[in-house]
């Protein structure tokens, strides 16, 4: 329910910022266009900031990596490590620029506290049992 609530706040946040700003991406930009590198010739929609994949990527990181509690640092860096890797290939496809996924992942951290405060604040509510005082 958590990832699902995530996301149902990163992919339209980051679509409306994109909506927003309109910023061309770079394979999308007249004047760097033809020296943007493409695989397949895939180019992406017309607008690139901010990342939703970034965005989408780093807020399941991010709350993988607050739930992952008792796990080991390097088993929960490598949702981190993950997300990175989602940012690199949108950079190696030619639809993003860097500051479009550091937005995106500005975007997608933010949105994990904000499920994650939640999510303890519910636990908390509705799976705690209080001990009746036997005054």
């Amino acid at each position: 329910m958590c990832f699902a609530l995530l996301i149902g706040i990163t992919d339209p946040v980051a679509n409306l910022v994109k909506k927003s700003v309109k910023r061309a991406r770079p394979t999308h930009n007249i004047e760097i266009a033809a020296q943007v590198k493409t695989v397949d010739d895939y180019k992406g929609g017309e607008f690139g900031f901010v990342s939703g994949h970034a965005a989408n990527s780093f807020g399941i990181a991010i709350l993988l990596f607050l739930l992952f509690k008792g796990a080991k640092l390097w088993v929960k860096l490598i949702f981190i490590d993950w997300a990175i890797f989602i940012c690199y290939t949108r950079i190696y496809l030619g639809v993003h620029y860097p500051a479009d996924l550091i937005g995106g992942a500005i975007i997608g951290i933010v949105a994990a506290f904000i499920i994650y405060r939640l999510y303890l604040f519910l636990d908390k509510k509705l799976f705690t049992e209080e001990v009746p005082s036997t005054n």
